[in-house]
């Protein structure tokens, strides 16, 4: 790969961390999961078309921390839905016909 292809890919890389950055900041967790993977994947590419070694390595590294950001933001996206499933179900009530019970926290 030539050098005009080559920086245009960190530059894509570069907006897409800043695009993932500022889902993460909006607790967007599951769009920052999106743009970090898309990091991931042009690194992989970025490293496997590198010109020397320690280029290899820095794409490969970086790949590899944002794996273990999108493992994390998998977590809070998790939690945080669990939370949302929780509020929703302290606030639910029954239909007519039934007994009206409305679920509350301890």
């Amino acid at each position: 790969m030539d050098s005009v292809k080559f920086q245009r890919l960190k530059d894509y890389v570069n907006t897409l961390v800043q695009q993932g950055d500022q889902y993460e900041k909006e607790k967007e967790y599951e769009m920052a999961i999106e743009k970090y993977l898309k990091v991931v994947d042009v690194l992989l590419v970025m490293g496997d078309s590198a010109p020397n070694y320690p280029m290899w390595v820095q794409c490969t590294d970086k790949a590899e921390a944002f794996q273990k950001k999108v493992k994390n933001l998998i977590a809070l996206a998790s939690i945080q839905q669990e939370k949302k499933d929780v509020e929703n179900l302290e606030h639910k009530t029954y239909p007519k016909g039934a007994e009206q019970i409305v679920l509350r926290s301890s």
